[in-house]
């Protein structure tokens, strides 16, 4: 899997790629408005509609990658009151966000808490996947001096014991 664009700008200070904030900025105010205009049966939670938690969570994951912690948290906190009680994946997706958020705000041990908090909430089998993927995204875009730090290496084992692989894939 290849890193996202944002992750590739730099190491350890991750920046948004020159545009794109303003890019995404308009795509999601767009969004907003567009979503006001669907019918009521437009928005439903299925693969036929979209609906105002999808909107909250795709946006809580773009400004999440843009660095605007404080857009991201609001957006981030809406989908988690919206997100349909059996939906496990958005939810810890949405969380994962929300720790990478943490982390970007300087609460490293609380993001990786968070984190970590998350993945320990899900099955095995739920862990699978994109959520262990994004998890792994959190780990590797740390700091050295983070890596070491006691909540980085629980994340790092719980990742571990997940995938069943003795190391987490990236630059440890």
């Amino acid at each position: 899997m290849s890193a996202p664009r944002w992750l590739l700008v730099s190491k350890p200070v991750l920046r948004p790629l020159p545009g794109t904030v303003e890019k995404h900025t308009k795509a999601l105010s767009r969004a907003e408005r567009l979503i006001g205009q669907l019918s009521d049966s437009a928005q439903v939670p299925s693969a036929f509609g979209y609906n105002e938690a999808q909107l909250r969570f795709h946006a809580g994951s773009a400004y999440t990658h843009l660095q605007d912690v404080n857009k991201a948290f609001g957006e981030q906190d809406r989908a988690l009151e919206l997100c349909m009680p059996g939906d496990y994946a958005d939810w810890a997706l949405i969380r994962l966000d929300k720790s990478t958020c943490l982390i970007y705000n300087g609460d490293v041990p609380d993001g990786l808490n968070y984190a970590m908090e998350t993945m320990q909430s899900l099955s095995r089998d739920q862990r699978l996947g994109i959520i262990t993927a994004r998890a792994h995204q959190i780990l590797n875009a740390l700091s050295k001096d983070s890596r070491g730090l006691p909540a980085a290496r629980d994340l790092r084992d719980q990742l571990m014991e997940t995938t069943g692989q003795n190391e987490v894939p990236g630059s440890w």
